[in-house]
């Protein structure tokens, strides 16, 4: 998603009346950690750093789904899937580094399934590049709802 398009989503979640105000400030906010991460991934980064990040990540977006986990939202459910599907592939890198150990656990993992699914085919090697996606998807998700809340359609 290029910038004018995350500017303009930011924007407008600022501007909306359908949000309560600390909402919209906590959704803007979780989405740019999400979009930080992935910032990451895409530019390259060695796995300790990339373990440190999710680290990172995780604890902001634990914050927003625990101060939020009595309102319905679909926002939440992408924001708890892009954070797992990062956590997944971090596993699934670090399967490289463990001569396969853990291969096991990551391919049984509910977000690997998941993945598969929606992927419609069975990726045989661990490699955190189709979760990367995934979580690219489910932050796109995210800010597509938000953009539809803005104009009344989903926000329970």
């Amino acid at each position: 998603m290029n910038k004018l398009a995350i500017i303009l989503i930011t924007g407008l979640i600022s501007y909306s009346p359908l949000f309560a105000q600390d909402y919209k400030i906590d959704v803007n906010t979780v989405i740019n950690d999400l979009r930080a991460l992935n910032s990451v991934v895409e530019t390259g980064t060695t796995y300790l750093e990339y373990s440190r990040r999710v680290s990172d990540t995780k604890i902001k977006v634990d914050e927003f789904l625990r101060k939020y986990e009595n309102k319905e939202s679909d926002i939440k459910i992408f924001v708890n899937d892009a954070i797992n599907y990062y956590i997944t592939a971090k596993f699934a890198w670090q399967v490289t580094f463990n001569n396969g150990s853990g291969y096991r656990e990551v391919k049984n993992s509910i977000y690997w399934k998941k993945m598969e699914e929606t992927l419609k085919k069975e990726i045989k090697y661990m490699e955190p590049q189709p979760l990367w996606q995934m979580a690219e998807l489910s932050i796109v998700s995210i800010e597509l709802l938000v953009l539809m809340n803005i104009y009344g359609r989903m926000e329970r």
